[in-house]
């Protein structure tokens, strides 16, 4: 069946699930311009997942899709399959992956994943991701992370964002105290070496973002990938 949400201006609060705590979605159905999912100008706060997504959790697989890749034009938003902008994220927890968000794609084609204009801030994830935990099984589909500030956000890797075997693009976003429990690890981690999956291809780009710490900490950006792999770390003030 078609999936179609939109939830636009709402509160919430204090809720906990074992994965998605306030927003459990997953979708089956081939994604077109009328069939997708946008989460607009909602606030998420005190909520906790006892697996994966302390706020939002997202699993998309479909047979049928558009192919996507760094390639195309990026920030286009005239097509995508989830969308989530002007988000306020505070407090938000899981004891595995992914404090807010949690987005896991299966091996077929979609449209992209939009994050834009969200804040993120003292969220806390005991394994990856403190704030965004996001994997795919095809390099295929693109991830856009724009504009967002992520604030005193924690996990033992990847304390703002964790990637496994994915396209992705961070632009413009701001980065403020954010820490690894694991110190060899980063605030942006991206793990394409993952030998379970199929997808060698991916891409990472992150570009014009700004990194400010007042505590030292190992790295900012770390990855562990193949050699098909390509990876852009520019025109970012740190």
């Amino acid at each position: 069946n078609a999936t179609k949400i939109h939830v636009e201006n709402c509160v919430f609060s204090w809720n906990t699930a074992k994965n998605g705590a306030s927003m459990y979605i997953k979708s089956n159905s081939p994604i077109n311009d009328d069939q997708n999912i946008e989460i607009k100008s909602c606030t998420f706060e005190e909520n906790e997942a006892e697996v994966d997504g302390g706020d939002v959790y997202y699993e998309f697989n479909s047979k049928k899709s558009t192919f996507y890749s760094l390639s195309k034009k990026l920030f286009d938003e005239e097509k995508f399959s989830f969308k989530i902008i002007d988000c306020t994220m505070k407090r938000c927890a899981s004891a595995q992956n992914g404090a807010s968000l949690s987005l896991n794609l299966g091996s077929e084609k979609t449209e992209k994943i939009v994050v834009k204009n969200c804040s993120f801030s003292d969220c806390f994830s005991l394994h990856y991701g403190g704030s965004i935990y996001i994997e795919s099984d095809n390099y295929s589909t693109l991830f856009e992370i724009n504009e967002c500030v992520f604030d005193s956000c924690k996990a033992v890797s990847g304390s703002s964002i964790y990637f496994v075997c994915c396209n992705c693009h961070i632009k413009s976003c701001k980065f403020i105290n954010n820490k690894a429990s694991d110190d060899s690890t980063s605030v942006i981690y991206y793990n394409n070496n993952n030998y379970g999956y199929t997808s060698y291809d991916g891409s990472v780009i992150v570009d014009e973002c700004k990194f400010e710490q007042t505590e030292e900490i190992c790295s900012l950006f770390g990855y562990i990938s193949r050699e098909e792999s390509v990876v852009n770390f520019t025109n970012n003030d740190v």
